[in-house]
């Protein structure tokens, strides 16, 4: 663990400058769910919750986050987040799941904790941001259910629609994925993630 002042030095200012360019990517990225929230739950949608998918939950407050059972990825709870909105109504029932991807090379290990070095290197990956886009008609509704279905389905990360059934209910599948790096202004992120969801919405 022991560097050198000259080595150390300069990586600090690296940190630094990494802290305040997250807090920049956190600023766009708050920005555009803002956004997003106002728009789906003007069609009636309600904001669910939401989590990290890159590490197992958030650290505890009134335990150490620095004991060794524990990972530093468990610092990184932004790196892969999701948000979730649902409706329900009369024989109809709809979830709207928005995974913001800050990188496409995250390589997931069963024997540890994540290693950045064996990430895909950074200029061949992406940040991106999937849209998943769940309907059925029914007003209650298994999504965990049809979720752990849909990833048996071959092409499930394709566009679709995919069809899985649950309790012999059809539940409907979609999907949009989204290169960040285009979403320049908010102008682009209504044209392209906006109007896709509330069109979808807009059907029967």
């Amino acid at each position: 663990m022991s560097m050198q002042p000259e080595d150390l030095a300069p990586a600090l200012a690296d940190v630094r400058r990494a802290y305040r360019l997250l807090q920049v990517y956190h600023r766009r990225v708050c920005d555009l769910l803002q956004t997003f929230d106002e728009a789906v739950t003007a069609q009636g949608l309600a904001f669910v919750d939401w989590g990290p998918l890159n590490v197992y939950r958030l650290p505890k407050r009134r335990k150490p986050f620095f004991r060794p059972e524990i990972w530093a990825w468990d610092l990184t709870p932004a790196y892969q987040v999701r948000c979730t909105w649902e409706q329900s109504t009369k024989g109809h029932a709809r979830c709207v799941i928005v995974e913001v991807i800050a990188d496409t090379g995250y390589t997931t290990v069963n024997d540890g904790e994540p290693d950045p070095a064996t990430f895909q290197d950074e200029s061949a990956s992406a940040t991106e941001i999937h849209v998943g886009l769940w309907s059925a008609h029914t007003k209650r509704v298994d999504w965990k259910a049809a979720q752990t279905l849909l990833k048996s389905v071959q092409g499930w990360e394709q566009g679709g629609p995919h069809l899985v059934s649950v309790g012999g209910i059809q539940h409907a599948y979609e999907r949009l994925r989204l290169d960040m790096a285009a979403l320049t202004t908010m102008d682009a992120v209504r044209q392209q993630m906006i109007t896709p969801v509330t069109d979808w919405l807009r059907r029967p």
